[in-house]
């Protein structure tokens, strides 16, 4: 369930459609890959990951990417946001 206050209900409409009535309005773009499958997400992730590791701000240089693993599909809100001061 997305942690900020839904005034109507969450539905489920199929494997990569997106799960939040506020996704689908535009009102909240908290989660913005749910509307993907949990591939494309991965590879987005993945990929994004790799940029921010070529661009030599990191001291890590990985050769080779172990595929990500992945578990089933669960329509669960993972993000988390934390301030700091």
């Amino acid at each position: 369930v997305c942690p900020r206050q839904h005034n109507g209900p969450m539905t489920a409409t199929g494997p990569s459609a997106a799960f939040c009535q506020r996704h689908r309005a535009g009102t909240c773009h908290s989660c913005p890959h749910q509307d993907l499958p949990l591939a494309e997400q991965l590879a987005l992730k993945q990929a994004r990951v790799a940029a921010l590791l070529a661009d030599g701000a990191a001291a890590l240089s990985p050769q080779v990417w172990q595929e990500p693993v992945a578990s089933a599909a669960s329509r669960f809100r993972n993000k988390a946001k934390m301030v700091v001061s």
